[in-house]
């Protein structure tokens, strides 16, 4: 299949951006686009889920997206610089660059993945730098070691965890003001999940178990010190296996109707319409539910387009 345009992609990211009703004032948006799709390949979308975006289930409405670095590993790295150049001092690009550099060694035996999460109302976006595809190449101990690495080089303390822990990934949040999150992917079973969530249970397993193609993570968010603020769970759907996905939006709609409250079906559909209208296929990545520290909890739907 013959990939769309590249200008077909940015058309229907700008779309779901004024859809969300993010006005960001001037042509701040359209740099973060020149930035992030310079030299961009269109059929890197149909080999690899390049990029990914989200529309909050929030009580604001907001966008995230985030870019990976296939086809481009070095190049990449500029981009991401220059991303945070764009913005000021409003991120900590020294720490963005420290990390980039205590992981150079091995960057080749991961994917690094751009986020950017920016809600309604919000001066600046929140930036994320990811370490994924993890398991691919190290065994779970050089996982560990890692994360070790990627904290230290930025001077975050480096979160306990289980010995032989079946680390997936390793995301660094970059607040605007200078402050950093840390969050850690795990592998786990629906059920490791479910355990002691009963309520979740309810919930999350009658509706998340139609698509068989997917697997599940347990993430946990923690602060410059070390202290849990979240801990989230998500359903990761193999999209490159799955060839069909009516279940998974069957899947997605249910969640989110269980849950009451978030985007709708209807407003689902309206983005599928969307995309489809510009030639390109919408389809699910994931959904979770994030639960914080102080008690609030929201759901998410992730999904691409291709």
């Amino acid at each position: 299949m013959r990939p769309p345009a590249l200008s077909s992609y940015l058309l229907v990211l700008d779309t779901f951006a004024d859809v969300c009703g993010l006005k960001f004032g001037g042509t701040v948006l359209s740099d973060v686009w020149k930035i992030l799709f310079r030299e961009f390949r269109p059929e890197w979308l149909c080999q690899n889920q390049k990029f990914d975006f989200s529309v909050s289930t929030r009580s604001s409405k907001g966008l995230r997206m985030s870019v990976n670095d296939y086809g481009e590993k070095e190049a990449f790295e500029e981009k991401l610089l220059l991303l945070f150049d764009l913005f000021g001092n409003a991120f900590d690009r020294g720490a963005a660059l420290q990390v980039l550099k205590a992981v150079k060694s091995t960057r080749d035996l991961h994917q690094t993945t751009l986020g950017m999460d920016w809600q309604q109302g919000c001066a600046f976006p929140r930036l994320k730098i990811y370490f994924e595809e993890l398991k691919h190449y190290y065994p779970v101990k050089a996982r560990i070691g890692l994360l070790r690495r990627i904290c230290q080089s930025v001077g975050l303390a480096v979160p306990s965890l289980p010995e032989h822990e079946d680390l997936a990934a390793v995301c660094l949040d970059f607040l605007s003001g200078g402050n950093l999150h840390l969050k850690t992917y795990a592998f786990r079973s629906m059920q490791d999940n479910l355990e002691g969530h009963d309520f979740l249970s309810d919930r999350f397993k009658p509706s998340l178990s139609l698509e068989p193609h997917c697997f599940f993570y347990k993430t946990v968010r923690h602060n410059q010190g070390g202290e849990v603020l979240s801990v989230k769970f998500y359903k990761v759907y193999e999209s490159q296996q799955i060839r069909d996905f009516t279940l998974s939006f069957e899947e997605i709609y249910s969640w989110l109707e269980a849950n009451a409250h978030g985007a709708t079906e209807d407003e689902i559909r309206d983005y599928r319409t969307l995309a489809s209208d510009r030639g390109c296929l919408m389809y699910p990545v994931l959904c979770a539910v994030d639960f914080a520290r102080n008690g609030e909890s929201r759901t998410d739907a992730y999904f691409s387009i291709r």
